[in-house]
């Protein structure tokens, strides 16, 4: 099984609920091998464990459970410390471990077994692996013939068996490697159709989800086979063992005219069914089928055929649990976790559409809304008040059906609504900010809690809704701190603004050639060992007169222009020529990553250009990291794909930047092929409470499970980097290690 698609079946701080318990006991008892669960590093406790792993080690379970249902107790002192580090190493290389121990017999004989460790996993911080004895029996007692009619590792093809284990065990796409396995079956036992066949009870259908066949090969799609009213019924066919066979379907005796007719119909000639359940969530069988002629099955096959069945099912199971995760990760990607709004850009699909239903006569506006000294009340009440408030606003503005609204990041929101009239909008704005200002009053006495708002109102449904919005935007930021007014409807005057935009667009170009923006960077390091890890590129504006302007003030304008291209790739060409420098010094450069806007994929992308760029320079591709934004993901969606995908296959890392803010796509995480996620500072800023720490070592973990690096951004204090590292993250970057500074300066200073 691999550690991939465990963790997607058994997210890491989930791992203690029933429904993970039961999935664990299935997959232990329905393994083929001997196999347990084992808890954590010290102790090694065995949680549960499969009769062939007892009868591999020669030990009962009671036995073990009487010296502390410690594991390692029954091994060679020397063995104990090998199992350890082996553990450690498959949680440190995301891989699977192996180690040859010795078990202390009770005739004081040792035995040599072989075990295959991998994270199963997590329970908090403690893991959970799963353990595989694969050596030999040494001697140790064979059951014996006739023992139980359909008992595992009697007369069955082991071989096969064992192939056919270490190919699911170790496939990163679960439904992929059982369509290989069907394939594989079929021409082992020289059958015509191999087929997984789940029931769905509640539509009372079979439903035909894995198959080969000798003359189609591997079907992809899923496909209906039958209608049936009475399942247990057509259960009743299956034996205790659930096994069920025909060898002629055409000319056996108990079989019904009716029944011959379907197999005519489908050319069945002979067959042997192997049902399976896994933890009271579904069912289903397999189906061998010989097409062309009658078989006399043996007990040889039989025994054989459930014995892979039973495996099959485990992994049918899993693959089961990962589309319906996969799924509950589909649903959370339009809506803000905290507050259940929209996320931008559902929310902009959702006011499109209510664009569409335009009436004239209604007047429709733009709400952009913050929370006055939200930070204050972050650092001053703790951040699970400031969530509260956060959710008490949203709750709001969520329940009149005439408003669509969403959760920008922090406490900036964004409503669309329409009434009959403009001033039944602007009375509905104001009631709105004054319950919301009386109802916080009540929870905090000493402080006056109030919105800042600005409101846009929309003359025809054909208006870029981007630019209404930012109209909003503009229209709150003009009246931020100023205590006498909450709202404000934008004004034609407030173009001005545009013409400051104007300003800095004619010194753009000019600025740019003469040298005026200059790259900085900010190192990146391993949390535990404080060592340089990479370093991030940015960019500083300095003006004539001196003053050096942050990205804040002129990185917008320049995305919304489309003038972010130019300048992205003139931060990308420095990083570039700094690094050729370095080489031909006989210096070993950092990776660097760099920030690409969504801009260039509006245009024609940037995968072409950076690698001209990079061969231009002699630069190995593995050098440079790529970021790019949530916020990217808003247009050209399958051009960044294609795009990122060029990347990585060219030798590039990628980065998803600033996770957490703005769309915090969780499904987004399933579909880019991305190596990192680089989480935002906010969660860091979530606090310190353990419910805090516990959501950020969630989210963490599920991030990790989908992808192959997390990096945390905006650690500040040496209290973030300590529980960082007490939950296994590894890198990040913030004021805590070193601030932004110019690569002249990073050169000096960690270069030397």
């Amino acid at each position: 099984m691999d550690k991939q698609e465990i963790r997607e079946i058994c997210p890491r701080g989930q791992a203690g609920s029933e429904e993970t318990g039961k999935a664990s006991d299935c997959a232990v008892e329905k393994m083929p091998v001997g196999c347990a669960v084992i808890r954590g590093f010290e102790g090694c406790e065995l949680i549960r464990g499969n009769e062939e792993f007892f009868h591999e080690a020669g030990y009962t379970q009671e036995e073990i459970q009487a010296v502390e249902g410690d594991f390692s107790r029954i091994l060679d002192q020397e063995d104990r410390a090998c199992l350890k580090e082996v553990m450690e190493e498959v949680i440190r290389s995301d891989s699977v471990g192996q180690c040859q121990v010795r078990v202390c017999g009770h005739d004081g004989k040792r035995r040599h077994l072989t075990l295959k460790i991998r994270l199963f996993y997590y329970e908090g911080s403690v893991p959970y692996f799963l353990a595989a004895i694969q050596g030999s029996r040494n001697g140790m007692e064979e059951p014996e013939a006739g023992n139980g009619r359909y008992k595992a590792g009697q007369i069955q093809d082991m071989d096969f068996i064992s192939q056919a284990f270490t190919l699911l065990s170790h496939a990163r796409d679960v439904n992929d490697s059982l369509n290989l396995l069907m394939e594989r079956i079929g021409r082992q036992y020289d059958l015509d159709i191999v087929a997984v066949l789940e029931c769905d009870r509640e539509k009372k259908e079979l439903i035909q989800t894995n198959c080969w066949t000798r003359e189609k090969g591997i079907l992809t799609s899923l496909q209906f086979v039958d209608k049936y009213e009475n399942w247990d019924g057509f259960f009743k066919g299956f034996d205790d063992w659930g096994l069920a066979y025909i060898n002629d379907c055409l000319g056996d005796s108990h079989v019904s005219e009716s029944d011959k007719a379907v197999f005519r119909e489908r050319r069945m000639r002979a067959l042997v069914n192997c049902g399976f359940s896994w933890f009271e969530r579904g069912e289903g069988y397999v189906s061998f089928c010989d097409m062309e002629k009658p078989r006399q099955w043996t007990d040889f096959e039989k025994e054989t055929f459930l014995e892979l069945s039973r495996m099959i099912s485990v992994f049918v199971a899993l693959r089961v649990q990962r589309e319906e995760d996969q799924k509950a990760i589909l649903r959370l990607k339009k809506r803000d976790l905290l507050t259940g709004l929209y996320v931008e850009e559902a929310f902009k699909s959702r006011v499109r559409q209510e664009l569409e239903r335009w009436q004239e006569g209604r007047q429709y506006a733009v709400v952009y809304t913050d929370i006055n000294d939200f930070s204050y009340l972050n650092d001053n009440f703790g951040h699970e008040a400031g969530n509260g408030i956060l959710r008490d606003f949203a709750a709001m503005i969520r329940r009149d059906g005439r408003m669509v609204s969403c959760r920008l990041y922090s406490d900036l929101f964004i409503t669309f609504l329409w009434d009959t009239d403009r001033e039944s909008v602007l009375q509905n704005i104001v009631k709105i900010s004054l319950n919301f200002t009386r109802r916080q009053k009540e929870y905090y006495p000493s402080c006056n809690i109030k919105l800042t708002t600005g409101i846009y109102f929309m003359e025809s449904k054909d208006e870029n809704l981007d630019m209404a919005i930012e109209n909003a935007n503009l229209t709150r930021k003009s009246i931020k701190g100023n205590h006498n007014a909450f709202c404000k409807v934008y004004e034609s005057r407030m173009r001005s603004q545009r013409e400051e935009e104007k300003r800095i667009l004619a010194e753009f170009q000019g600025s740019l050639k003469e040298g005026g923006f200059q790259v900085y960077v900010q190192p990146k390091f391993h949390l535990s060992r404080f060592v340089l890890s990479g370093a991030e590129a940015l960019v500083r504006w300095k003006k004539g007169d001196g003053r050096v302007e942050s990205p804040g003030q002129f990185i917008p304008l320049l995305e919304k222009t489309g003038y972010i291209v130019e300048l992205d790739f003139y931060v990308y060409e420095q990083v570039l020529i700094y690094m050729r420098n370095w080489l031909e010094a006989g210096k070993e450069p950092p990776v660097i990553s760099v920030n690409f806007s969504r801009s260039h994929f509006e245009q024609n992308g940037i995968y072409q250009r950076i690698l001209s760029l990079t061969k231009a320079y002699r630069i190995e591709p593995g050098y440079i990291e790529i970021e790019i934004t949530e916020s990217l993901f808003v247009s050209g969606y399958e051009l960044v794909k294609t795009e990122v995908q060029q990347l990585r296959r060219a030798g590039f890392r990628v980065a998803i930047d600033d996770f957490g803010t703005g769309y915090s796509s969780l499904g987004m995480l399933l579909d880019i092929p991305a190596d990192i996620v680089k989480i935002d500072r906010s969660f860091l800023n979530q606090g310190t409470r353990e419910n805090a720490k516990e959501f950020i070592r969630n989210v963490g973990r599920l991030i990790e499970s989908v992808k192959e690096e997390v990096i945390f951004e905006g650690i500040e204090t040496q209290e973030q980097r300590e529980f960082l590292v007490d939950c296994g993250f590894r890198y990040g970057q913030g004021f805590l290690f070193d601030r932004p500074m110019p690569m002249e300066v990073f050169q000096e200073k960690y270069m030397k």
